[in-house]
């Protein structure tokens, strides 16, 4: 993360209109407080914010941008505005794959589990070889588990553990899910 920081940063010192240089800062910014790394969450966040502000002003058609202003939204916990966002950057590419999935996780979020898995699906299948494939089987897990499918849940949540077994949120969720049918066994090894 700080190799591609650096490298951001220098291109906006040789480049400072680049959109592209700006997004890509901000998308590190923005991903660094999401995955809880971030020394200083608020000045990461507000640089992230203005970075891809600029940049979507100068490139309002650039589904990256949008990608991206929607990671800075989620950061703040701005679910409503993160997902018209991840939409944004979908109407504009309709492959990119990150968006579809997350505006399925802020279908969660929101409440709408029964309508965050056929994205989370259309996303594993766009992809299926993506390295964030065990993300997406874990909030489909999520998704299930809401839903209160938990044979379906448990799969899923199985599958995550299987394609990465570092990933934590994907043991709290398989936990979880375990515990609320009754395998205190399995609730206790997830």
């Amino acid at each position: 993360v700080s190799e591609a920081r650096g490298y951001f940063e220098q291109a906006l010192k040789l480049a400072p209109d680049s959109a592209e240089a700006k997004t890509g800062l901000a998308e590190i910014l923005s991903n660094t407080v999401l995955s809880l790394i971030s020394d200083s969450r608020r000045a990461d966040l507000e640089r992230a914010d203005e970075l891809v502000s600029r940049a979507l002003a100068a490139h309002p058609n650039s589904a990256w941008a949008h990608y991206v202003k929607g990671e800075v939204l989620r950061s703040q916990h701005r679910t409503d505005d993160a997902a018209r966002e991840y939409q944004a950057a979908v109407l504009l590419d309709r492959n990119y794959v990150p968006a579809i999935a997350n505006l399925g996780f802020m279908k969660i979020i929101t409440g709408m589990p029964s309508e965050a898995i056929p994205l989370l699906e259309q996303a594993i299948r766009m992809s299926p070889r993506d390295p964030l494939l065990a993300i997406w089987h874990s909030r489909m897990g999520l998704a299930e588990m809401y839903m209160e499918h938990f044979d379906r849940a448990t799969a899923e949540l199985e599958l995550s553990r299987s394609l990465n077994p570092s990933l934590p949120w994907g043991h709290f969720y398989l936990a979880a899910a375990y515990g609320l049918i009754g395998n205190i066994e399995n609730a206790k090894t997830s």
